[in-house]
């Protein structure tokens, strides 16, 4: 199996592989430091000053840095024009989400501006490289608990990059504030993920996930949640939560039911724990047999 590249070994690629350009630097090449500046300045939540940038495109007119994006020895990082800035780690980059079309970069449905770029496509194989060596190495772990970074690795392979979604650690201060007043969430339950369907981008209304529970708020409905030991896995496709709603974001509602039936699907399998039906509730399985009834059930999909 793969192991993970290490920073010399990441230089060592993107240098290989790609070459400096109008508006596009790659090491050993710096770009001014006037924007590397901002770049850091920009990504600062999620960027340590020991993090080195490897490559940087400034998607900007006048040459800012304030819009592009940069690869370093750990992430993806970018922000695309009157947007968020965004991450996503080298080890939750699924190489299948990585494309490119005409003049864009496409990462985990991000579309990423490369108009100025006569390399999209060899730098799309260079994500995805980095993408597989990370994510090969991360299958080692899957045996652990249900992990923060598994629900959020879950999270973007089903519902993907979209404007209205927030992942961390790139949540908007506002927005984060605003959802851990509104569903009283402890300080130290880390939230994971935003969906903010508002009209102004006050997160008032939504879903948020964290590494306890999926809260929502929809209208005029109050605030409500479960956690992730209540959600059952289903073979029925039917949802794991019956009452989300979205209205403006009610294209990724089905998506977000997928995804919330992975997550109960790998809780059950990861904590060696399913639902048994005649019982009521979570068993554990012995031989392929509920602990309580004795009923065969499959781990699968939780059911007689």
């Amino acid at each position: 199996m793969n192991t993970a590249m290490t920073p010399d070994e990441i230089r060592a690629l993107i240098s290989s592989q790609l070459h400096s350009e109008a508006h596009f630097f790659v090491t050993p090449d710096a770009p001014p430091e006037k924007v590397l500046t901002r770049v850091r300045q920009i990504h600062d939540i999620w960027l340590a000053d020991d993090e080195p940038i490897l490559a940087l495109y400034d998607d900007t007119l006048l040459g800012s840095g304030a819009d592009g994006f940069a690869l370093t020895t750990q992430r993806l990082v970018w922000r695309n024009f009157l947007e968020h800035p965004r991450q996503i780690r080298w080890v939750d980059l699924e190489p299948a989400a990585v494309k490119h079309e005409d003049d864009d970069l496409i990462v985990a449905e991000s579309r990423l501006s490369t108009s100025a770029i006569r390399q999209c496509a060899a730098l799309a194989e260079v994500l995805a490289v980095l993408g597989e060596r990370h994510h090969s190495a991360d299958l080692l772990h899957a045996s652990e608990p249900l992990r923060p970074a598994t629900i959020l690795k879950l999270a973007r392979g089903h519902i993907g990059e979209q404007p209205a979604i927030f992942y961390a650690p790139a949540l908007p201060d506002r927005k984060l504030r605003t959802v851990r007043t509104l569903h009283r969430l402890p300080e130290d339950e880390r939230v994971l993920v935003i969906i903010d369907d508002t009209l102004f981008g006050s997160a008032s209304e939504g879903v948020v996930i964290t590494s306890q529970r999926v809260c929502w708020k929809h209208l005029l409905d109050p605030p409500d949640a479960m956690l992730w030991s209540e959600m059952k896995p289903r073979k029925d496709g039917k949802p794991v939560i019956s009452g989300l709603q979205l209205t403006l974001q009610s294209d990724l509602l089905m998506p977000l039911h997928t995804l919330l039936r992975a997550v109960a699907q790998e809780r059950s399998e990861l904590t060696g724990r399913v639902y048994c039906w005649s019982c009521r509730g979570e068993v554990r399985l012995r031989g392929g047999k509920c602990s309580g009834c004795g009923r065969i059930i499959s781990p699968q999909d939780g059911s007689d």
